[in-house]
């Protein structure tokens, strides 16, 4: 999960009726923290026409690490926004040409960092 929901999913806590539920969300999974190179994707995402928001979300998904940092990018990426969803989808084959491009000249173990899916959250 990314900083920024789980700051939100911490103001909700103060709300008696929502605690349980994200008490046990909490409990299965992880904040992710960004690693080494998560800038400078997030710079590139953006030149795809993400916004200044979704861009260092979208990054999050590949140069991000849980706590104990045994995990390195974030398999899937859930939203509600749907525009997101769609431009991701057009510009997936593009983004990921750059990733890998990207990837070629990094050290162990950012040259393997894939893109996460990107999911629409009905």
């Amino acid at each position: 999960m990314a900083p920024a929901s789980a700051n939100i999913l911490g103001r909700l806590q103060s709300i008696t009726r929502y605690d349980p539920l994200i008490q046990l969300f909490l409990r299965c999974t992880q904040v992710a923290s960004p690693t080494h190179y998560f800038t400078r994707w997030s710079r590139r995402v953006r030149e795809f026409g993400f916004s200044p928001e979704d861009a260092p979300m979208l990054a999050l998904g590949s140069f991000s690490t849980n706590q104990d940092r045994d995990v390195l990018r974030m398999h899937c990426f859930i939203t509600f926004d749907h525009p997101l969803v769609n431009l991701w989808d057009q510009k997936h084959d593009e983004i990921e040409r750059r990733l890998n491009a990207m990837r070629r000249q990094l050290a162990a173990p950012y040259d393997l960092v894939e893109l996460p899916s990107v999911q629409f959250l009905a």
